[in-house]
């Protein structure tokens, strides 16, 4: 009693779901010929070690790996390397930092699961929300500013993780793909008009195409026992018209970012939030746009434009967001993350991050 549909999702922007793990320079990774290849440390200590013995491993001690390499190791398909990237970390010093994007353990990245699931449910609690015709409030908020969606998402979405309306959604990791497709990227923290500092980041290409699966569990919402437990209702219809839903959401969202980002004249955000939008227009049925990852931000992970001016003031200053006195009349968040183009508060934002397109075909 489950209804699968097979999902084809295809990266409209660079899409970067952290992995946790920090690359350095000279010690995880070397330059060479506009390239960043990774090493290999057990094929790297594996060969210094055979060819030089205690030599190399007291070199080892104080030289780092990177500095060991010679031109001719870098070869394509030497083992040294666990795989190379197009581009560079724009900092040259030892230890430079490189955030990773997540891969399996053939260094193959791919997008979990768990990170799909997780901007599904906030599409659904949006619409649950604009559904509900509920009020943010002090009784439907926790103190902590971690779980302050807490009571309301039980309200909305149920009680416990065994009365959740998500225990009826399943979604797989996607396909992995080849780390030919990840990208070395400069990513920037933007706002109205200063820029933050820059960030190194592994991405997936912008025109990459994953698979993954979306099953819903009808037993939750056809057995008797169950709707008498579980009190569903016609909610299953929700999961079933996640494009339609998202539709509305991106169409919003996107309005709220073209906004963001007319304060940056000459932009090459406002203009691709400008594509984006005509691209909605045209979007058949069963397709939907949907953002994941480290770039989407606060905006994309909270109620976001469905919160009046007033409320998004109140909860500012309640669970202290912003710095200073808060503005109602201006955006909040007061900043985007973007791929970065140029140095400094020069830097100017190109493209965000982590903007999917995703096609939903029922299987028959």
């Amino acid at each position: 009693m489950k209804t699968i549909y097979d999902l084809t999702i295809s990266t409209v922007t660079p899409l970067h779901i952290g992995s946790g793990q920090t690359l350095e320079r000279n010690f995880d990774y070397a330059v060479h010929e506009r390239q960043t290849w990774v090493i290999d440390m057990d094929a790297f200590a594996e060969q210094m070690l055979g060819e030089g013995g205690s030599r190399f491993e007291r070199m080892l001690q104080t030289v780092p790996p990177g500095q060991l390499l010679q031109k001719e190791d870098f070869q394509p398909n030497s083992p040294l390397f666990r795989y190379v990237l197009r581009g560079v970390p724009r900092a040259a010093a030892t230890g430079a930092a490189i955030q990773a994007h997540v891969k399996n353990v053939y260094d193959q990245p791919y997008i979990p699961g768990s990170s799909l699931k997780g901007a599904l449910r906030t599409l659904l609690l949006r619409h649950a929300y604009a559904e509900s015709r509920l009020k943010l409030s002090a009784t439907n908020l926790n103190h902590s500013r971690s779980w302050a969606a807490q009571n309301l998402e039980r309200e909305l979405l149920g009680r416990d993780p065994n009365h959740d309306l998500l225990r009826g959604l399943h979604i797989s990791d996607s396909t992995p793909l080849q780390a030919d497709q990840l990208l070395l990227l400069p990513a920037q923290v933007f706002g109205r008009r200063a820029a933050g500092a820059p960030i190194d980041i592994e991405c997936v290409r912008g025109d990459a195409i994953f698979s993954a699966t979306l099953t819903i569990d009808d037993y939750l919402f056809e057995n008797p026992e169950a709707q008498q437990l579980l009190k569903f209702g016609s909610k299953r219809d929700w999961l079933t018209n996640l494009p339609q839903l998202a539709h509305t959401q991106a169409t919003e969202r996107i309005k709220e970012e073209i906004a963001f980002y007319k304060a940056r004249p000459g932009s090459r955000a406002a203009s691709f939030y400008r594509q984006l939008a005509g691209l909605t227009k045209q979007m058949p049925a069963a397709s939907f746009l949907l953002q994941v990852g480290w770039g989407g931000g606060w905006d994309s992970k909270t109620l976001g434009y469905l919160v009046s001016p007033e409320d998004r003031s109140a909860l500012v200053d309640r669970y202290r967001l912003g710095r200073g006195q808060y503005d109602k009349n201006k955006p909040f968040p007061s900043s985007r993350r973007a791929i970065a183009r140029g140095t400094g508060d020069t830097a100017e934002p190109q493209v965000p991050l982590g903007w999917l397109l995703v096609e939903m075909k029922g299987r028959k």
